[in-house]
């Protein structure tokens, strides 16, 4: 598997975990809707004091019956995903709205303080979708409190409205909602770092294991119970046998080993890596091995073909081969790097030079109507914004002056001398028409400008 297609398959499989937890929630916030519908239906049997203005009235009754059916329908519909999560929330803070504004009208408007019912639907729909949803969420409830002051009001229906205590609840909401788009923030930060480390786990072990099997050096790692964890490429070939780890004994690869191994064990292995030792073989090339501790139940061991290592070393490179590369790539550098920063530089400049292309038109113009220079030579004549507003990142200012001169004052490239220059375009009429001479007074920064603005100016 490739480190891209490792990455893919990371992130699919986070995604897959976000909606079942975004699904979980739901799923919690329905099962809370259903217990606090089943409380108020069951107030209609015992008899609780601060229920309406003295006792259940045939619309609480039929308000919580109804809440009860949808309660419960709801919670089916999350468990069985019937419909996408983003419509069943809408949904639902809709219905909630609704029924909690009715029962608060009910219970005689909002001073009965049935309205801060809404506070945790809001609270749990807007962890579910946050941003600017939750601030939707947050107006839907307002709305429905005010809607039912009102109507208490216009009918009589509630003897004292409150319309500041509604105002206050809303407000509430509002910072309910925020609270949740920040704790939703900082959820979906985390989430993020959390992403991007497994990733960047994922990566590094197939990196590891990439760069693992390319050692030409043999590498086994095996615990203490001689059991093998993991073989490169290189220690399978030279044991000769296949490159797997799967239920594989050190003993089932080479006895010497094993032995090497077992004698390594009643030493003290802490002590760090140990020197090389021979391994004779029957019928095939001796072995060089070397034994490293690297925790208290990994131990690393390192093979090799000496002969094969002769013949790899032979076939480097010479000191004086190595040399002259390395004065290649300096005088290769000394040479790209000067000519990549002028170029750098030049294209910094076209800007200057557009910048001053849009004023030769305006300037023409006035010249052509006019006939006069002295009639030309301020921005405001030419119809042009005043000299500082006609900036940008390379360009400090752009003013028309004495018949009709361009002047742009060049910043924020970074060249000393370049920096606070000016880049001048002197208009002359002819019989053709207008014509332009283009120029700086500092000769250093001619390499910067185009062949016909290499000219002096004042």
């Amino acid at each position: 598997m490739t480190i891209s297609g490792s990455k893919n398959q990371h992130v699919r499989r986070k995604d897959d975990q976000k909606e079942s937890l975004q699904s979980r929630s739901l799923q919690l916030l329905n099962l809370y809707r259903l217990i606090i519908a089943s409380l108020l239906f069951s107030f209609n049997f015992i008899s609780i004091s601060f229920i309406g203005r003295i006792e259940p009235s045939q619309l609480f009754f039929f308000l919580s019956a109804f809440y009860l059916i949808y309660s419960f329908s709801a919670l089916i519909v999350s468990v069985n995903k019937l419909l996408k999560l983003s419509t069943q929330v809408h949904i639902n803070i809709l219905f909630d709205v609704i029924v909690i504004s009715l029962f608060t009208l009910n219970a005689g408007g909002i001073d009965s303080g049935w309205g801060t019912l809404i506070l945790a639907p809001i609270a749990g729909a807007s962890l579910l979708l946050p941003g600017k949803t939750a601030l939707l969420f947050a107006s839907y409830g307002t709305v429905g409190l005010i809607l039912q002051e009102v109507y208490g009001d216009f009918t009589d229906a509630i003897s004292n409205t409150s319309y500041t205590q509604s105002g206050i609840l809303g407000i509430a909401l509002f910072a309910t909602a925020f609270l949740a788009i920040s704790l939703a923030k900082r959820v979906t930060e985390s989430t993020t770092l959390a992403e991007k480390r497994g990733i960047d786990l994922a990566n590094l072990s197939q990196l590891n294991n990439h760069l693992i099997n390319r050692i030409e050096s043999g590498i086994i790692v095996v615990d203490e119970d001689n059991s093998i964890k993991l073989m490169n490429r290189a220690a399978a070939q030279l044991l000769g046998i296949r490159q797997s780890t799967h239920n594989i004994q050190l003993g089932d690869t080479s006895r010497e080993l094993l032995e090497l191994h077992s004698n390594w064990q009643k030493k003290d292995p802490t002590l760090g890596e140990q020197d090389f030792f021979e391994i004779e073989r029957k019928n095939l090339s001796s072995l060089r091995a070397r034994i490293t501790w690297v925790r208290m139940t990994l131990t690393i061991l390192f093979t090799h073909n000496e002969e094969l290592q002769m013949k790899k070393v032979q076939q480097g490179f010479t000191l004086i081969e190595l040399m002259i590369v390395v004065a290649i790539i300096g005088i290769l550098a000394a040479v790209a790097l000067p000519a990549y920063q002028d170029y750098t530089n030049r294209a910094k400049m076209s800007e200057v030079i557009g910048f001053a292309a849009a004023a030769k038109t305006a300037v023409s113009e006035c010249l052509i109507s006019s006939g006069d220079p002295t009639d030309c030579d301020t921005n405001a004549e030419v119809g042009l914004d005043t000299a500082t507003n006609i900036s940008s990142d390379y360009v400090s200012q752009l003013a028309v002056t004495t018949g009709g001169q361009i002047r742009v004052t060049v910043t924020g490239t970074g060249v000393t001398g370049l920096d606070t220059s000016v880049l001048a375009y002197t208009p002359a009429a002819g019989a053709n028409g207008i014509s332009w001479t283009c120029g700086t007074p500092t000769a250093a920064n001619y390499k910067y400008l185009p062949q016909n603005c290499r000219n002096a100016s004042s």
